[in-house]
């Protein structure tokens, strides 16, 4: 494996030392013959070559033209050319991940088969807008509220309707939201002693609910107990890999929410400490909408954890 930055910088070299219409094969050990470099025009360009033609192309975009050609020896080259240069960055992030993501495959048909899926991934996100890695503080928070669907929600609604309820990647106020309760979850340091509330919405509501506080501490990966985003992805995954509804429906809130494997989610690496719930009913201070001018439209504050001791959950009680 190379990292994404030793690619960039390949590519980067191959434009400074080297004339138009060159390329480079991308590893000589990987499985595929995948090529990186620049076309006549000085355009980037990535190309498979495989003896496997696919049978449907994926659609084509605004900022990547991908196109399949038949070579005078009978082989196919698949290639993808960068058309807004201003998008170099994600374009080799893309082509990066294309390479490293097909690694594990076993042949020609199969590796051409998993780049293009991968590739109809990245189109999905480019479309939404959502590009390049997940910050460090959504990585966090994803971990929290898979550990949370894992941990809690599963066991309480089984495994369909927990999955049904988690709306918070298609743009619900909270989290989880079922049909008499909802819960919004929230990652931080085991040390914190305040929780950040982003928006009025998420706890502006009259039905009964929870603020789940998920307490993660950053670890080395030689402990015992320390999870990565791709441990908790992985983990979901292996618990409903048995039904195909289950998995496409988890694999399009991951997508939503910008989530795409990655080798570099496997590098920040946590422990969880505690979980802390608390009830949020009509007594639990809050900052509601009938409490603000109209006229602001945006409030975020912070909520002393202790001071919550009141409102705590205990861990027997559901």
């Amino acid at each position: 494996m190379q990292t994404i930055d030793v690619f960039a910088q390949r590519w980067r070299d191959l434009k400074i030392h080297a004339d138009a219409n060159m390329h480079q094969r991308y590893d000589a050990s990987h499985p595929l013959q995948i090529f990186f470099g620049y076309d006549v025009s000085g355009e980037r360009i990535f190309f498979l070559i495989t003896p496997n033609p696919p049978r449907r192309l994926p659609a084509q975009s605004e900022s990547i033209d991908l196109r399949l050609l038949q070579r005078h020896d009978g082989l196919y080259t698949l290639i993808l050319r960068l058309l807004k240069p201003d998008q170099d960055s994600v374009f080799s992030h893309l082509c990066w991940d294309l390479a490293e993501s097909t690694r594990s495959c076993r042949d020609d048909a199969t590796g051409t088969t998993m780049f293009l899926e991968r590739y109809r991934k990245w189109q999905r996100l480019l479309e939404r807008g959502r590009v390049g890695l997940l910050s460090e503080a959504q990585i966090k928070g994803l971990i929290g509220e898979l550990l949370f669907l894992e941990k809690y929600l599963f066991g309480r609604y089984g495994t369909s309707v927990a999955l049904k309820g988690w709306l918070g990647p298609n743009g619900a106020d909270q989290d989880f939201r079922f049909d008499d309760y909802w819960y919004e979850v929230k990652a931080t340091d085991p040390g914190a002693l305040t929780i950040r509330i982003s928006s009025m919405e998420q706890l502006d509501t009259d039905r009964t609910g929870q603020l789940c506080v998920v307490f993660l501490d950053r670890a080395g990966s030689d402990l015992q107990d320390a999870i990565s985003l791709n441990t908790m992805v992985t983990r979901v995954r292996n618990s409903i890999s048995t039904d195909t509804e289950f998995t496409d429906m988890f694999e399009q809130r991951m997508e939503a929410i910008g989530y795409i494997d990655s080798r570099e989610y496997s590098e920040d690496m946590f422990v969880l400490r505690r979980i802390r719930r608390f009830l949020v009913s009509q007594t639990f201070p809050r900052i509601r909408q009938k409490m603000v001018d109209p006229s602001i439209t945006k409030v975020t504050y912070d909520l002393s954890i202790d001071a919550l001791a009141t409102f705590e959950i205990s861990e027997q009680e559901q």
